[in-house]
């Protein structure tokens, strides 16, 4: 049985302002993430409202500035974008989708851009590594009293 709630479901993000945040080695060869105990986990809710908190303190910040209502609303979008989980695991990649979806929802972001975000998460997931499933047959169980093969 699958979890009704998917927004609940706990996953490590790691997101642009996250990684901007914190110093990176010069040695670093990966492309992915390590997970690490000081790698946030965070329900899909908590992405989405991180997104939007970005969005709110820059939009805020630029109205005390004066910053014309406008070119704020842009900065905020930008700050938005720039808030969703990078596109480096499934669950950033949900994480990813759920602020754009909602991002076009509130109209922070227009449809048709939400749509060209949700192309890019759509390959990024399709580019992911999959595990190996085992060749072959499955081994046969013993049912009704049979002896296994």
């Amino acid at each position: 049985m699958s979890d009704p709630v998917t927004e609940t479901k706990a996953v490590p993000l790691y997101s642009s302002a996250s990684a901007a945040a914190a110093p990176v080695e010069a040695t670093e060869t990966s492309t992915q993430p390590a997970a690490s105990s000081a790698t946030p986990v965070m329900s899909l809710k908590d992405a989405v409202h991180n997104c939007r908190r970005a969005y709110q303190q820059t939009l805020a910040a630029d109205l005390a500035k004066g910053v014309v209502a406008f070119k704020a609303e842009e900065h905020a979008a930008q700050a938005y974008r720039t808030a969703m989980p990078f596109l480096t695991s499934e669950g950033n990649i949900q994480a990813f989708i759920a602020c754009a979806a909602h991002a076009a929802l509130i109209k922070t972001i227009r449809a048709e851009e939400a749509v060209k975000l949700m192309s890019i998460a759509r390959a990024a997931l399709v580019a992911l590594p999959r595990q190996q499933s085992p060749r072959g047959r499955p081994a046969r169980k013993a049912q009704d009293g049979l002896p296994e093969k």
